[in-house]
């Protein structure tokens, strides 16, 4: 069995099926990204001082469709793009885990609050990739699979198979048939390999986190990234809805081992 894209049998096509066929808001404000000052270009951009003093501004350039901040001598691309163009009527909002203090970004799509971040709370079934603190910074953690409500915060829960398509179904695609560009439309702009990013045109900016093997070896980061779901399958897999930075598409079809490390979006 592949370890990203699981082997699907015909009993699993047959209960997917099933569950095709059957297939609070989060008003904290508006995001501070719609204030962001905006350039026309690069040079507009550039003329704008770039120092000490702004260390950390974020600045709009609208020829690039891109976010940039200051990195306290230049501009820089912006590793999270928190406002791509096409999405510059998204709603976003913050939540508060009260357990760590830790604050998240969420972001209404159609009738679903996300959190627009991976979780990057620590459990003692949790891993940073390569076992370093830097890439739970900026990608979450890795956690082997759990129940419903035992991982993300109080008020928030890890999403079940329909939760996931009823995202999906929010972005345009038809959950009842092989989707075609939920890669394109939900991962991040930047930090996908070969410039395999999407437009991120939802702000739930999916990242590519890799993943970690029951033997504690770690890989894919930058190429791909795989979400657990609620939903078991056959006691020792869970479903998971991945992402690939050579693929527009994510797949339904896709269960993964409990005891491997993966990420974990959770949704209101």
């Amino acid at each position: 069995m592949k370890r990203f894209l699981g082997h699907v049998s015909l009993a699993s096509l047959v209960f997917l099926f099933v569950l095709l066929v059957a297939c609070g808001h989060d008003k904290s404000s508006t995001p501070k990204e719609d204030v962001l000052p905006e350039y026309e270009n690069m040079q507009e951009l550039n003329a704008h001082k770039c120092g000490i003093s702004s260390f950390g501004q974020k600045a709009y350039v609208k020829n690039k469709g891109k976010v940039y901040e200051c990195d306290g001598s230049k501009w820089e691309e912006s590793y999270i793009q928190t406002r791509p163009d096409s999405c510059r009527s998204c709603e976003f909002g913050e939540y508060i885990d009260v357990r760590d203090g830790k604050t998240y970004k969420t972001v209404v799509i159609g009738r679903q609050v996300w959190m627009a971040e991976n979780l990057n709370y620590e459990t003692e079934n949790s891993y940073c990739y390569n076992d370093s603190l830097e890439y739970c910074d900026k990608y979450g953690r890795l956690y082997t699979w759990a129940p419903r409500y035992s991982l993300c915060p109080p008020g928030l829960h890890v999403p079940d198979t329909t939760e996931w398509l009823t995202l999906f179904s929010a972005i345009g695609e038809s959950p009842l048939w092989w989707m075609t560009y939920a890669g394109t439309k939900l991962k991040s702009q930047k930090g996908w390999k070969d410039d395999g990013g999407g437009s991120d045109a939802y702000g739930f900016s999916a990242l590519p986190a890799g993943s970690r093997y029951e033997d504690g070896s770690y890989h894919g980061l930058g190429e791909y990234s795989t979400f657990w779901t609620s939903r078991e399958y056959q006691n020792i897999w869970a479903w998971v809805m991945g992402f690939k930075y050579n693929e527009d598409y994510t797949s339904c079809l896709s269960f993964a081992e409990k005891t491997t490390g993966r990420s974990v979006r959770c949704v209101q």
